[in-house]
């Protein structure tokens, strides 16, 4: 397969060209081939697609585009790798056009240097008969278009490079056309336009060689104000006095050039240099191309150290040397003026003062006319903006040039095409490797665990790393540990300093960022750096801050460019750990108590409301370090909902016991009744949740006590509530049902209709326990229609419902139930829902005698489970004991059913009776009926304690069936007797229960 850039883009394949179909598909392929081996990140590609405004689902766009493109090629074409945030294209050698053409230009260049003119001329022909019109005609947009400039620069230096070979050759005489079509379109680049004059001289045409410099010297007067340069001025002279150095060559050979003195500016390179292997080859890769590399990130990453260190490593890269510039864009002086540059860079090259222009255009032009004959690196260090570095850009030419600097520079990317090297603090390894280079080895490795803490508190900055390895290197005698301590004690970023020099200080370095921003970006700054965690997303900020989505959204960009924050993923951002410290800091000075109250209260209102919609883990971790924050507020209990929707996500258990404890101890000492029965009650749900009913109990009552100390309606009807549920789980359901109504009674109009439908649900479960089944269905389904009202899955209630079917016996619906929760679970997240419906689908499996079935489903819930421990585990234990006793494998059904008993003793009335009767079904299945006897009796005994007729029942047909192996016919047909009326009791079938694993 053949790829095609230099002119419409084409895909050859067997002959026959295959069309990518699609508005954007193109286009991705287009960058992609255009930076082929190397990775295109997903931003490049989204401003490819949208420019400055691209829509919130971009980045999932633009990962479907390259999917589709992937089965557009099919499997015969080379790879679309994704790597990291981005994707790589790895054409083979000989397949694409501009790959190849580059390739014949730097071997044409290799001929040249050793003299070979002739073979240089015919290679460059070579490569140039491979264009077949503009690069990439026929596709749009301010990315495609700056690819497409760059190669048609190319193929332009080309061009100019064989007809100066043509000249030396004198076969100059066919390329007078090319070049006044050439000169035509380019009307103010001088190169053509004196290899015209110097062809039409040859040709014996030197009255027209001199009008065409007359023609050129006034339009460049004329539409720019500037003169010819000063090789067009000599090149004039040279036609008027028919110089003979003008004559072409007889051979096809030339005398390699002479070495020329050069310029070699770059400041010395650190010898300490660690890490950073991926940005180096991405700068080789850049170099190889001859696009701009932009190397940026936050004040102290290294930027410029990484610059020093590739441009060292590659001097004889560029025979012509190396010219830099410190533009000091974030510092306390003034920045560098343009002219002051341009005439800086002019002498470096050996152009005399006096030659050098008075204005900065004809500077600017000067310039870029000396570097189009050379190959030379240019640094432009610590850049403000884009326009500080566009003119001093090199035009034509073999050039390569580096900037660095703290924003993002976008658009060079999108009008000069130039390749973004973001840069992120050093790794772990890396930030100790820089403290032993430093230090010593000796000292970092006679104190291991001390010099990863101060790498970590440095924020593994090289910055803070060097300043803190100053600090220690001037007291050998010091312990690490001695100075870690002190960071962690005192004021970091003080000491983060050296004493007489502003420019090595963190907070120095991250202050001149955040004078640059704008007023509004300064405020979200200093609001993010209150905020618990580093992590943030826009919804959060924008409910905090009192503004919208879309504006915070364009704030936020403003503090990505300048790398203050970073983009984590997709509506996230991060803000580095002294960044962050900084900004807290600056904020205790210019961020007023109210302010921070404002703050706090947007984001209480932010946590409370994504308790109403799907979070994910993040949102969850936030509001964890979102009461560790503001644990002494009076107002924290508000976070106790959004944490209780975490953990029926199924995480955060662990955090929401240790909160509700320090809540708990909190809110007694300030003998707060509201926010003892809000914490109370967190930690009932907590017990609740892992299944140690009788604490969650207990705590359930102490919260509706404080409730109604507390005298606010919505917490009894909501503690009521919980403690109706708590009681239902330990088998005190007719307790449970009073409770329950009183919450339903304590509803009013204006609460939202989430509330009626958790408490219906909670009805029914109830009725379900209680035989009620009729009862308990319509229950569920009322249930289901308030979900259906708001936007909350209504998985809850349809689980409750497949299990009322599934206990009534009517399996085929139960079974439907389950499915149609199953789909509706994703939009929820967490796994806790999906193992009760698979716990559900097991039961209906097995009940329809497959157990091979029910072993599958078991399987999946396992693989839900993971590494994870506890009461759900072994709830789903209670379903292998029976599954397993039906295939014959009695040992590890018997194995399951103790590890079920063990570990619900003394925690659940309700799941220990379970855990007998799953017991008692393993030995029965095993022939040990006296030992299955017993634990049927324990089951019994408790069923028929809470009134729970099915299960009652389901023991009694146990006994039955034991009392038949043991040949007590009597015993077991008076069970049968009580079981078959306790079935009839709640019409149900009594055939359709006796095979049921719990």
């Amino acid at each position: 397969m053949e790829f095609r850039i230099l002119g419409p883009l084409e895909i050859i394949h067997q002959g026959e060209q295959i069309r990518i179909r699609g508005r954007h598909h193109p286009k991705v392929l287009a960058v992609l081939l255009a930076d082929v081996g190397r990775v295109v990140d997903q931003s490049r590609l989204v401003d490819t697609l949208w420019s400055d405004d691209p829509p919130n689902t971009a980045v999932r766009q633009v990962q479907n585009i390259v999917a589709h493109l992937r089965r557009q090629l099919g499997e015969s074409a080379p790879p679309v790798e994704a790597v990291g945030t981005g994707y790589r294209l790895t054409v083979p050698s000989g397949r694409l056009d501009a790959a190849e053409f580059a390739a014949d230009v730097r071997r044409a260049a290799t001929l040249r240097e050793k003299g070979d003119v002739a073979e240089s001329f015919d290679l460059l022909g070579t490569g140039l008969a491979r264009w077949r019109g503009a690069a990439l005609a026929g596709l749009t947009g301010p990315v495609i278009e700056a690819v497409a400039q760059r190669l048609d620069e190319a193929r332009l230096a080309a061009l100019e490079e064989q007809i100066e070979l043509a000249l030396e050759l004198g076969r100059h005489d066919r390329f007078i056309p090319i070049l006044r079509d050439v000169s035509a379109e380019h009307p103010y680049r001088q190169r053509p336009i004196g290899q015209l004059m110097h062809a039409l001289h040859l040709d014996g045409r030197t009255a027209e060689a001199l009008e065409v410099f007359g023609q050129a010297r006034r339009r460049l007067a004329d539409d720019l104000g500037i003169s010819p340069t000063e090789q067009l001025n000599r090149l004039h002279s040279a036609i008027l006095r028919d110089d003979p150095g003008l004559r072409p060559r007889t051979a096809g050979t030339v005398e390699p050039q002479a070495l020329r003195i050069t310029p070699a500016q770059l400041p010395a390179a650190g010898s300490r240099f660690v890490g950073r292997s991926a940005e180096l080859i991405r700068l080789d890769g850049c170099a190889a191309d001859g696009r701009i590399a932009v190397i940026s990130g936050p004040g102290g990453v290294g930027k410029s150290a990484l610059a020093f260190q590739w441009g060292h490593s590659h001097r004889d890269d560029f025979p012509d040397g190396q010219l830099y510039v410190n533009l000091y864009g974030f510092s306390q002086r003034d920045p560098v003026k343009t002219r002051d540059v341009l005439t800086g860079f002019l002498r470096a090259m050996g152009v005399a003062e006096s030659a050098i222009p008075p204005s900065e255009s004809e500077t600017l032009a000067l310039y870029r006319s000396i570097m189009a004959d050379r190959r030379m690196l240019v640094l432009l260090d610590n850049a403000r903006d884009v326009e500080q570095v566009r003119n001093l850009l090199p035009g034509a030419g073999d050039n390569f040039v580096i900037v660095t600097s703290r924003h993002r520079m976008a658009g060079l990317s999108a009008r000069d095409d130039a390749q973004l090297v973001p840069l992120l603090a050093l790794n772990p390894n890396e930030s100790t490797s820089l403290l032993s280079r430093t230090l010593g080895s000796h000292r970092t490795e006679r104190e291991p665990e001390a010099a990863d803490r101060l790498a970590r508190l440095c924020g593994h900055l090289p910055l803070a790393l060097r300043i803190a390895a100053a600090h220690l290197a001037g007291r050998p005698s010091d312990e690490i540990e001695a100075f870690t301590a002190q960071l962690e004690s005192d004021d970091r970023l003080d000491l983060l300093s050296v004493d007489g020099d502003p420019e090595a200080a963190v907070a120095a370095t991250f202050d001149s960022s955040f004078q640059l921003l704008s007023r509004d970006a300064q405020r979200l700054f200093l609001s993010v750096g209150l905020l618990p965690e580093a992590l943030v997303c826009v919804a959060q900020l924008a409910t905090a801050t009192g503004r919208t989505e879309s504006e915070t959204e364009q704030i936020l960009r403003e503090l990505v460019n300048a790398h203050l924050v970073e983009v984590h993923h997709s509506g996230w951002y991060r803000m580095h750990d002294l960044i962050r410290l900084y900004a807290r800091q600056k904020a205790t000075t210019e961020v007023d108590a109210t302010e921070r109250e404002n703050l706090t209260e947007g984001l209480f209102s932010w946590y409370e409301r994504i308790a109403e919609r799907y979070f994910d883990t993040s949102a969850f971790e936030s509001v964890v370090a979102g009461y560790w924050e503001y644990r002494e507020h009076p107002k924290v209990w508000r976070l106790c909902g959004v944490l209780k929707v975490g953990m029926n996500r199924g995480v955060g258990f662990s955090e929401c016991r240790g909160i509700s404890a320090d809540g708990i101890a909190i809110a007694d000492e300030r003998n707060d009744p509201l926010a003892l029965a809000h914490m109370w009650e967190l930690r009932g749900t907590t017990d609740w949740m892992v299944s140690r009913t009788f604490e969650a109990v207990e705590s359930g009552r102490k919260a509706l006590r404080y409730a109604e100390i507390s005298g606010q309606v919505a917490v009894v009807r909501m503690c009521s509530g919980n403690l109706g549920q708590m009681l239902y789980s330990d088998g005190r359901y007719e307790e449970a049902e009073t409770h329950v109504r009183r919450s339903i009674d304590l509803i009013s109009e204006t609460d939202a209709p989430s509330i009626g439908a958790n408490a219906l649900n909670r009805l029914a479960s109830i009725h379900r326990c209680l035989g009620r089944y009729a009862e308990a269905a319509a229950e569920a389904r009322a249930s289901i229609a308030r979900y259906q009202q708001i936007p909350i899955p209504d998985v809850v209630a349809r689980l409750t419902l497949a299990r009322v079917y599934l206990d009534w016996g009517r399996l085929p619906q139960a079974e439907q139930e389950a499915n149609t929760a199953l789909m509706a679970r994703e939009a929820m997240g967490g796994s806790r829902f999906e193992i009760q419906l698979r716990q559900v689908l097991t039961e209906v499996a097995y009940r329809s005698g497959s157990p091979e079935a029910a072993r599958r489903q078991l399987y999946d819930i396992e693989r839900l489970f993971g590494a994870t421990t506890g009461g759900a585990v072994e709830e789903s234990n209670l379903h292998w004991g029976a599954v397993l006793a039906a295939l014959g494998e009695h040992e590890e059904a018997l194995r399951r059913a103790k590890s079920v008993m063990t570990y619900f003793s003394g925690t659940s009335r309700t799941y220990a009776a379970a855990a007998a009767y799953c017991l008692a079904t393993v030995h029965h299945a095993m022939g040990d009926h006296l030992a299955a006897l017993a634990a049927a009796r324990q089951a019994r005994d408790f069923y028929r304690s809470v009134s729970a007729p099915l299960r009652w029942a389901r023991s009694l047909a146990l006994m039955a069936s034991i009392h038949e192996a043991l040949h007590r016919i009597d015993e077991a047909r008076q069970c049968r007797d009580e079981a078959n009326r306790l079935f009839r009791s709640i019409d149900v079938d009594e055939t359709a229960q006796l095979n049921s694993p719990v």
